[in-house]
Order: C-alpha cells, then structure tokens, then sequence
C-alpha cells in the first residue's frame, strides 16, 4: 500500500530544514509584495474617500451641483468597489500561499501523516472529476 510506503520515508534533519528555509524566503517574498500590494490599494481607496469627502462639502456650500455631485459619487463609487475587489482578490490569493506553505512544511516534517491526511480529499477530487466525465459524455 502506498501509505505504508510513506511511513517508511523519513528526511534528514538538514533536508528538512533546507526545505522550511526555502519555503521561508519564498512565503516572505510573496508577503512582502502582498502588503505593498494591499498598502497601495488602500492608500487609493483613502484618496477616493477623501475626494468624496471634498465632493459632499461642495455640495452643501453649493459650490457643485446635484448632478455633478451624483456623477461624482457614481465615478467614486465604482472606483472604490473596484478597489475593494482587487483587495478581496489579494486576500484570496494570500491564503492560498499560506495554505500552501503550510502544506510544504506539513509534508517535510511527517510526510506520513500529510498524506494521510490528504487522502481522503484526493479520492473525492478524483470521485468528483470522474462523476463530471460521465455526465459530460452522456451529452
């Protein structure tokens, strides 16, 4: 059986450490450009609050008018919701790299137990894509 395999693997010490290290230097690569990433979309998004913000003061000084404030809301608006869905992409994408370095030092440290533990969701994937190829040929 292929489990019993696994259990027969074990690394050494400084392979695995080489691995945790590698695996280190790539997760605080991707951070570090997450949070530049994330600090330049929020800063953009405070700057539309800040604009929107001059708009609706302009508008009770009557200083622009009703259409001009509606058009300037509508334009801020859009921007900001398009903001808020490259921040919530950036998010996803953080904890898919952090699932995934998980995973790595998982796998380094006790290569049994990860893939036991990871069985169970490979057969469901492979139960799942065979159900699809069967209701794809039927069609």
């Amino acid at each position: 059986m292929i489990a019993e395999k696994f259990k027969m693997l074990e690394f050494s010490p400084e392979f695995i450490e080489k691995v945790i290290e590698k695996a280190r230097m790539i997760f605080y690569g991707r951070r570090k450009a997450y949070d530049q990433k994330r600090k330049g979309e929020i800063n953009q998004r405070t700057a539309l609050d800040a604009k929107r913000k001059l708009a609706e003061e302009k508008l009770f000084a009557n200083v622009i008018s009703d259409d001009d404030f509606r058009r300037t809301r509508a334009e801020i608006g859009e921007e900001i919701q398009q903001i808020d869905d490259r921040l919530a992409a950036l998010e996803q994408q953080r904890s898919v790299n952090m699932d995934v370095a998980q995973e790595v030092l998982n796998l380094s440290r006790n290569i049994y137990d990860t893939y036991q533990g990871t069985v169970a969701e490979w057969q469901n994937r492979r139960f799942c894509h065979a159900e699809i190829r069967v209701i794809l040929d039927k069609k």
